[in-house]
């Protein structure tokens, strides 16, 4: 085994091995106090080792060594990661299908997602999308930049409906560090409303709302620390008042893939988070995988559907009204909606989930139970 020093690349090593040893055999992954260990793994799988910082080497590795061969390879970009230059991958090749993850932790999954984000398939970029909108960690931001600056106008409204999820100051520090990267991902931006969109104005076009977002971000720091509190910072207040079914990841996963409707991104955040639950006095937000039929809900909608919801919609929550999740076809973007319970037609629509919950629950019960009130 070679020592992996700080200024040593596992590139290098891996040459320096297939030298010493007259071997075939591809680089996967190093063992414990900085050593590596010759396995089995092309070395363009090897390179995505790059894209995180090295902090995350092991968890990195092992995300690697779970993907099968790419049919092709393309180029990187870099941005700054701290203090750290990382390699993100313009676009990956390997078959989702083939994807081993079944041996992944909860962050070694995340990094799985990151890097999928970067997949050839618009579906498949969506898809690991909403695993990664709200995390804070600060190797995140990158890829979901990244998708700003493409083409896929369904991702960008994805975005734009959950900036919510966002964690605030995870994105200004990475903005703040990486100038270059930002100004042409906004050229971008511009460029495919140029050709595609111009029919749309400016103001109703998801790229150029979320880079509003961003620049505000990115100039006025204080301003989005008054942003309201999310549904889990107010359970972290009152812990009392918010009971969560839980989740087992795996379950729920198979759940959403078999699930014949598109669900909004920030419910699905939410219930990858939660397992949905019961909340105040007579508030249910519920869950894909409750055992209780009344909470359940696929149960709970099919009973709905049959009485004349459409099926198009989903209902996710029961109380002061009947919430659902939706999608806009014309505007390419998901909404959560209130219906009346006895005519379902619908009365108010939101954009994100945490306006959502701001406009109804949190309105109704937060000066009641003593929750901060903005």
């Amino acid at each position: 085994m070679i020592p992996l020093t700080r200024n040593f690349s596992i590139g290098d090593a891996l040459d320096q091995i297939r030298k010493r040893q007259g071997i075939q055999g591809t680089f996967e992954g190093y063992a414990g106090r900085g050593t590596i260990l010759v396995k089995s793994m092309s070395d363009s799988n090897l390179d995505l080792v790059n894209a995180f910082p090295a902090g995350l080497r092991d968890d990195a590795m092992k995300v690697v060594s779970a993907l099968p061969n790419p049919s092709h390879w393309a180029h990187s970009f870099s941005v700054k990661i701290g203090e750290e230059t990382v390699w993100i991958p313009y676009r990956i090749y390997h078959d989702p299908a083939q994807i081993d993850s079944a041996d992944l932790s909860r962050n070694q999954r995340n990094l799985l997602a990151c890097l999928l984000t970067r997949h050839h398939s618009g579906f498949t970029r969506a898809e690991n999308l909403t695993k990664i909108l709200d995390s804070n960690q600060n190797w995140v931001p990158p890829f979901i930049v990244q998708l700003l600056g493409e083409y896929v106008i369904e991702i960008q409204c994805a975005i734009r409906d959950n900036l919510d999820l966002l964690d605030a100051q995870t994105y200004r520090e990475f903005l703040v560090r990486n100038p270059a990267f930002y100004r042409k991902t906004k050229e971008r931006v511009q460029s495919y409303w140029n050709c595609y969109y111009r029919g749309e104005h400016k103001e109703d076009y998801a790229g150029f709302q979320i880079m509003e977002f961003f620049d505000r971000l990115n100039e006025h720091q204080k301003a989005f620390k008054s942003m309201p509190p999310t549904i889990h910072e107010d359970a972290l207040v009152r812990p009392d008042l918010f009971h969560w079914f839980g989740v087992v990841e795996a379950e729920f996963e198979h759940w959403l893939a078999a699930l014949p409707l598109r669900v909004h991104p920030g419910l699905v955040s939410f219930w990858r988070r939660t397992g949905g639950g019961d909340l105040f006095e007579s508030e249910t937000l519920l869950g894909p995988l409750a055992s209780d039929e009344g909470d359940n809900v696929l149960k709970l909608n099919e009973f709905h559907w049959n009485h004349g919801l459409h099926r198009d919609l989903l209902i996710f929550h029961t109380g002061l009204c009947l919430s659902a999740s939706s999608v806009d076809r014309r505007r390419h973007r998901n909404r959560l909606i209130t219906v009346n319970p006895n005519t379902y037609q619908i009365e108010h629509r939101f954009d994100t989930f945490n306006e959502w919950y701001q406009k109804t629950i949190r309105s109704e019960y937060a000066e009641r139970y003593g929750l901060a009130i903005e």
